[in-house]
């Protein structure tokens, strides 16, 4: 008796378990916020006061839509320089948004701006050779220091997780 007593006392238990289980379904997935922040330089310029781009550096700028075409990007912050501006304009147009201007120098405002996107937004930050370090710096990663003058090819993506940073990704254009 005592046999059938605990055998009736488990299925009774595992039941219940299981009609818990059912009512509560699968727990729900943390709630966090990831955003990519690509960061780039410019690509090459022509010469002289304010150059927009060179033709080498329009191909470089082509390759560069083409890589973040199927990238979600909420933004494309750029500087008030020409070759700024012709470099991340045509990944805002292939987006459906505007650009963005903030300072070369103005970090705290970079930064407030990707602080203010959307969660899981992810955006491009159009910079200069001396510029890139500086930027990482305020988003939290180790600087990298000044890009050489003729190294147009780097391209970065800074992931941040719930606005710290995690990790950054060297790529090429």
């Amino acid at each position: 008796m005592n046999r059938a007593l605990s055998i009736l006392l488990i299925t009774i238990l595992a039941i219940l378990s299981l009609a818990f289980t059912s009512a509560q379904g699968e727990p729900e997935p943390a709630d966090h916020d990831t955003r990519v922040i690509y960061i780039v330089r410019h690509s090459e310029k022509a010469d002289g006061d304010n150059p927009p781009l060179s033709p080498a550096g329009v191909e470089r700028t082509e390759r560069l839509t083409r890589m973040l075409a199927h990238e979600p990007l909420a933004a494309v912050y750029v500087t008030q320089t020409t070759r700024s501006l012709e470099t991340g304009k045509p990944i805002a147009e292939q987006h459906g948004i505007e650009t963005t201007t903030y300072s070369a120098f103005g970090y705290t405002t970079l930064r407030r701006f990707i602080r203010e996107l959307p969660k899981d937004s992810n955006a491009l930050v159009v910079a200069h050779t001396n510029t890139v370090s500086p930027i990482f710096e305020s988003l939290g990663a180790e600087p990298i220091g000044d890009i050489p003058d003729e190294d147009y090819s780097r391209l970065y993506a800074i992931i941040l997780q719930d606005g710290v940073y995690a990790k950054t990704i060297r790529l090429s254009i």
